[in-house]
């Protein structure tokens, strides 16, 4: 085995950088599956880890077999030098040639993998020399006939190899011929009785043969059947009577199984093939043939339905099935190969009566099932594992397409049934089968919208994927669309960035399909569906231009796809109609209630609920949209019955957020409550069932919503108490769950020395062995395919939700959890006057103050929307950028943000809520938190930011605790900010103890080495928000980033007191996205162990951080954090040029303009200067 070269490349999918294994040199002897990874095309493909998409990386690559030494193959990059080829693969060789040590010089072939696959597959097919064995002598005949007939009977061996039985007949068939010749008239007549007995052995035997071609168990593929058809063709020419019924009956059987890989759905020519031979199948006297013929009959029967005539083929169908299962020979179970037989006349049958029309749809449906659940009796499935696997696969998708009983009840048998089959299927014996149930069990669970749906959508990807990968276009044309459709749409609903890119790849793996398919079958009705689909999305995102194109994929979807036969799909496509007509540029209201309407009288609520109720809540929607919120509410909550948090979580969430709406804009507030608290408790169910870490992220945006939707609308209803707990309880849910578990947030009152602390802390090791497992970097390397991977990443994912699950349970045994009422809240509290909960929605913003030594909740409301809020964030039109972009680009456009947000409505109303507070915790819900709230408290009111009332309580339990560390101070100052060095100088000559570690290429791992020695870090150097993907902002050390996601990784900060970040942008939080998260380093350090962090909103002047610093530490002597900050920004505020000339003995270059300004003018009264500083914490 030869070390791998390791390498960066980007993904194919998602854009992403992935690390690579480069394997150069393989040893066909040691790797014999390099011959299976050439054959399917995989031997340069790459998996990624963030998409599970696999990209193609042609690079050098040398092979040898150790039999062949020292001759090599070496397949050389296209594109690259003739030059640099040969020389790559002469260093390559030189390598083998060490390591096998051969004394002659290698010898290496050169060529493209196509020419050089040849060669490899002989290598790897030719025994050794010294294996080879010498060819039997031919042995002489008898001297007379008895004795080579006896010879003969002795030599037919019946358990032999087919090919082995072959050769016997031939080789008695030869004899016979030189022995006529040699014994004369004597031997004729003998010869002439015994040669037909051998041509119709050897007849028996090529139908085994062909047998073996075609049987699945086997592993049958389209080669194997076309090698059947050819053979079992020949036959028929040669054969006689039933031996050639019998040919008959494998021609039929292959030409069938070519017709449907190749995606034909007219059999015609195999039934003509059958048809005629069963006359003289039903004159013999043992008839299993006719049993096999009847029961294949019936199949091809039974998918000749998909060409019209639908009742004509299944009564067909039901007919010479119920003919089979009368054969006596069928009524025999005594061997397994009886026993097979019966069964698989009773799946068929099972198929039959599932999609009979004619008769009682529930007695065709019970037959069904029984007849099912008899052919499984029948079998054992360590013995039969293929054929239980079909018949479980049909079962499954029988509970998936029932109309009668509870639709979330059949799912679930259907996912039990087909997740058996999948086990009994191996890819490498049954690929075609394998594809199918894998595609079945990806049906499933995308309809699956019980438990985790995004878990649903994961599980449902990773089945597409398999199928995509095991189906070829020519050879699998039905399998291979389906995979291939399935695959757009969960890619879709996976909700991976970015979505345009994922959203491009889904509509080219559709229009692919649709290249591929007849344009007037339901495979292209779905292709056009999925379109209509995808294009409706983006018309409900705002992006009308697509309108059209969903019009009309939906409308030949629409016209493909049969009403009373396909009701799902009908009804579905139709109600996306619905709200592309509600939305599109020119709005067809009439049209949109028309499509919405229609689908909900296609949809049968008994056996579609969840459809009927999305069909409902599509139709709540086209009335809000149109202004009609009575009826919306009406739909909404028809939608409401049937979409129950419990059982549809994420939907239930919409229409109850729907719901809510609308009784908002009417303003009917307890209503609106009651309807956001709903989507409140369906998204606390989702968050339960969530496992994956990017299930939950996207939870927390949608979750954080409708928290504050909720607290907004239950303050306007009058209920302040329990709008308050919303409002606490819809902040920073994987923040608050991760200081829960944190050893250093346990109650001092808990034992340490007890079983259940020590069984708490091996718990939470498990989970950090876990979540490290899930993090490290993953090498993608061509051995692992896109199903192992899929199949790796699960698993994972699997035990880091149980030990998350194992962890909670151990800390909920030490500490009871408390609910996060008010009493709570006024208990993390303590010690403040106030926390002030602001937060603002479509119908306006309010602002919640609870003092918490009484208990006492006031409510203030303003008409400031949250569209207000963002425009202030983010400019869209004009010159002015906004507060996030100011942010980002500091200077004027900063200035200008914090004018307009002086100018603002909601200006004064912040100014008259927050002033004269005293100690206030500020808890700003969403975009708020990019707001300069010391804006408006210029009375010296000291501001504490925070996640939640409870992460601040976490944090004062951390201060509690003995940290270990040492009092002192680690610092770090980048050498291109002029003022950064004398700013930690300063910093470290008032704590007296630190460490300042020194500018170069190695600060970063320096600081790290240093960062659990000391309680104080201050970092002066440069920081950076990324406004697209917040959980990359990092601040710089040297010129290496350290991201958010390390420091929480590593848990960095453990026991630090205080982190001061004096850097750009080092304390905005993610707010594009309304994801209550509150990504940002201030959290992050908090996650990663610190209890309290100085951060920064905008990029600030080095002058004047270096002023506020030095004032800040000075008075955190006496003075804890945030008191220490509200001195210092009111003194930087108020300060003269005159104090600051008269304080500062060795004036930096940067304060020299001070000299040339009046003594009494303040040259950093602006809040640009001072108002960007915000502290997080206890």
């Amino acid at each position: 085995m030869y070390d791998p070269v390791g390498g960066v490349a980007e993904c194919d999918g998602c854009r992403r950088q992935m690390l690579v294994e480069l394997r150069m040199i393989r040893n066909l002897e040691a790797e014999p599956q390099v011959l299976d990874e050439i054959r399917e095309g995989i031997i340069f493909d790459f998996v990624c880890r963030y998409c599970h998409s696999t990209t193609r990386l042609p690079h050098p690559l040398l092979v040898y077999h150790q039999r062949h030494l020292p001759t090599m193959l070496y397949i050389a990059v296209p594109g690259m030098s003739r030059h640099d080829s040969q020389w790559t693969g002469t260093d390559l060789a030189q390598v083998v040639r060490a390591a096998e040590n051969l004394t002659e010089a290698p010898h290496v072939g050169w060529g493209e993998l196509e020419a050089i696959t040849p060669v490899i597959e002989n290598w790897m097919t030719e025994p050794t020399p010294a294996n080879q064995e010498a060819a039997p002598p031919e042995e002489p005949l008898p001297d007379d006939l008895e004795a080579l007939l006896a010879r003969i009977r002795e030599r037919l061996d019946p358990s032999a190899a087919v090919v082995d039985q072959l050769t016997q007949v031939d080789t008695s068939l030869a004899e016979l011929s030189l022995a006529r010749r040699r014994f004369g008239e004597a031997a004729d007549q003998r010869i002439a009785e015994v040669t037909p007995v051998l041509e119709k052995l050897r007849i028996a035997v090529e139908l085994t043969q062909i047998e073996e071609l075609i049987d699945p168990v086997r592993g049958a593929t389209p080669q194997g059947f076309e090698r059947a058809l050819i053979q079992s063709t020949a036959l028929e020419e040669r054969a006689e009577g039933s031996q050639r019924a019998h040919a008959s009956v494998y021609r039929a059987l292959a030409r069938f199984k070519l017709d449907e890989h190749s995606g034909v759905e007219d059999h015609t020519e195999a039934i003509a093939i059958l048809e005629p031979v069963l006359p003289v199948l039903r004159a013999e006297a043992e008839r299993t043939w006719l049993a096999a013929a009847l029961s294949n009959l019936g199949m091809m029967y039974y998918e000749q339905r998909r060409t019209g005539a639908v009742d004509t083929w299944i009564e067909r169908s039901i007919r010479v099935g119920e003919e089979a299962l009368g054969l006596p020979e069928l009524s025999r179970v005594d061997s397994l190969r009886d026993r097979a037989r019966r069964a698989a006349v009773l799946g068929n049958l099972h198929n039959a009566y599932g999609a009979r029309l004619t008769g009682d749809p529930a007695e065709n449906e019970a037959r069904s099932f029984r007849l099912g659940e008899e052919a499984l009796a029948l079998l054992d499935p360590a013995e039969s594992a293929f054929t239980v696997a079909l018949i479980r696969n049909n079962l499954g998708m029988q509970y998936l397409r029932s109309q009668r009983g509870d639709r979330s009840a059949n799912i679930e048998k259907a996912r039990e049934e087909l997740e058996f089959a999948a086990t009994g299927l191996r890819r490498e014996h049954a690929p075609m089968e394998w594809a199918m149930v894998q595609n079945n069990l990806g049906i499933c669970y995308q309809e699956r919208y019980a438990g985790d749906r995004a878990g649903n959508i994961e599980m449902a990807f990773t089945c597409f994927s398999n199928a995509t990968a095991a189906t070829r276009r020519e050879n699998n044309l039905g399998e291979w669309s389906r995979a291939r459709l399935g695959l757009a749409m969960t890619m879709l609903e996976r909700d991976l960035e970015p979505v345009e890119r994922f959203e491009q790849q889904s509509v080219d793996l559709i229009e692919e399909v649709l290249a591929a398919v007849e344009p007037d079958t339901p495979v292209a009705g779905e292709c056009h569906q999925q379109l209509a689909t995808l294009f409706g999305r983006r018309v409900n995102s705002g992006a009308v231009e697509y309108a059209g194109r969903a019009l009309e994929h939906g409308a030949r979807a629409i016209l493909l796809h049969d009403r009373d036969r396909q009701p799902r799909a009908w009804g579905l496509t139709m109600s996306g109609l619905s709200l592309v007509k509600a939305q599109m540029a020119d709005p067809d209201l009439p049209g949109s209630l028309k499509c919405a309407e229609d689908a909900i009288k296609a949809l049968p609520r008994d056996s579609l609920p969840f459809e009927w109720g999305i069909a409902q809540l599509n139709k709540a929607v086209v009335h809000q949209i149109h202004g009609n919120l009575g009826a919306a509410v009406v739909h909404g909550e028809l939608a409401l019955q049937e979409l129950t948090p419990a059982r549809a979580p994420v939907i239930a969430a919409r229409a109850a957020d729907v719901v809510g709406e609308c009784h908002a804009e009417a303003a009917r507030w307890p209503e609106a409550a009651e309807a956001f608290q709903s989507a409140v408790t369906a998204f606390r169910y989702a968050y339960q069932d969530a496992a994956r870490a990017s299930a939950r992220t996207a939870l927390f945006r949608q979750a954080g919503v409708a928290h504050t939707s909720a607290a907004y609308a239950t303050a306007r209803a009058g209920d302040l108490a329990q709008a308050a707990m919303l409002a606490e309880a819809g902040r920073a849910f994987a923040l608050r769950e991760a200081l829960e578990l944190d050893p250093d947030t346990v109650d001092l009152s808990a034992d340490h020395d007890s079983d259940e602390y020590r069984e708490y802390l091996s718990a939470l090791a498990s989970m950090r062995a876990a979540e490290a497992a899930v993090r490290v970097p993953w090498l993608a390397h061509p051995r692992t395919t896109a199903q192992q991977a899929r199949s790796e990443d699960r698993q994972r994912q699997s035990e880091l939700e149980s030990a998350r699950r194992a962890a909670a349970q151990a800390r909920a045994r030490l500490t009871t959890p408390a609910p996060t009422d008010v009493a709570a809240i006024r208990r993390y509290a303590a010690g403040l006057d106030a926390v002030v909960y602001i937060l603002s929605s479509a119908w306006g913003t309010v602002m919640l103050t609870l003092r918490p030594e009484t208990g006492l909740i006031e409510k203030r409301e303003h008409a400031f929307t949250h569209e207000h809020l963002a425009a202030l964030l983010l400019h869209r039109d004009g010159p002015r950028g906004g507060l996030l972009v100011g942010a980002v680009l500091g200077g004027e456009l900063m200035r200008q943000a914090i004018e307009d947000l002086q100018r603002s409505p909601v200006a004064g109303w912040l100014r008259d809520g927050l002033q004269g507070l005293g100690t206030t915790m500020i808890v700003p819900m969403g975009p708020w938190s990019a707001v300069p709230f010391a804006l408006f408290t210029e009375d010296g009111s000291v501001l504490v930011h925070a996640v939640s009332a409870e992460v601040r309580h976490h944090c004062r339990t951390r201060l509690a605790r003995k940290s270990g560390r040492r009092p002192g101070v680690l610092g770090y100052a980048h050498r291109s900010l002029p003022l950064a060095s004398r700013e930690v100088e300063a910093v470290a000559a008032m704590f007296g103890d630190g460490l300042t570690v020194p500018a170069g290429p190695s600060a970063k791992d320096d600081l790290l080495a240093a960062l659990a020695r000391f309680d104080h870090l201050h970092l002066a150097t440069h920081g950076i928000y990324q406004l697209d993907e917040p959980a990359e902002s990092a601040i710089y050390v040297d010129e290496e980033p350290l991201p958010l996601r390390e420091l929480i990784q590593h848990q960095l900060l453990n026991g630090v007191r205080l982190a001061f970040l004096s850097a750009c942008q080092t304390g905005i939080s993610d707010v594009l996205s309304a994801r209550d998260e509150v990504v940002g380093l201030p959290s992050a350090c908090i996650h990663s162990g610190a209890i309290g962090v100085i951060g920064t909103l905008w990029q600030v002047d080095d002058a004047a951080t270096l002023l506020l610093v030095q004032t800040f530490y000075r008075e955190y002597r006496s003075s804890e954090p945030p008191v220490a900050l509200a001195r210092a920004r009111k003194w930087l505020r108020t300060v003269s040029a005159g104090e600051i000339l008269r304080e500062c003995a060795d004036l930096p270059p940067a304060l020299e303009f001070l000299r040339l300004r009046p003594s009494t003018d303040r040259p950093f009264s602006e809040p640009y200067f001072w108002a960007p500083f915000i502290y997080v914490g206890a």
